[in-house]
């Protein structure tokens, strides 16, 4: 049995947008994956999740975390952007 997996797809670079509250690092720290890694859409859902649950622990409960990929053109590199509404604080 021949098996062809295809190409092997990466992510590539990172740019998060819309954090006023936590710094980049602190949500860096939260990622499921890193530049370079194998792309993994679940990873990618896994960290929109971590985002989230940040900001609901601190009472932004409407807090939106969003994400775009984009495939390079030529590269088998998906560059990903995230941006971050993080609406009111609830107490």
């Amino acid at each position: 049995i021949d098996i062809d997996k295809g190409i092997r797809y990466y992510f590539g670079n990172i740019s998060i947008s819309g954090n006023c509250i936590y710094n980049r690092k602190d949500i860096k720290s939260l990622f499921e994956f890193c530049k370079t890694d194998p792309y993994s859409p679940e990873d990618l859902r896994l960290t929109a999740k971590a985002i989230r649950d940040l900001y609901g622990s601190q009472g932004y409960i409407e807090a939106i975390v969003d994400y775009k990929v984009s495939l390079r053109e030529c590269e088998p590199v998906y560059d990903i952007s995230f941006t971050i509404e993080e609406g009111d604080q609830y107490r």
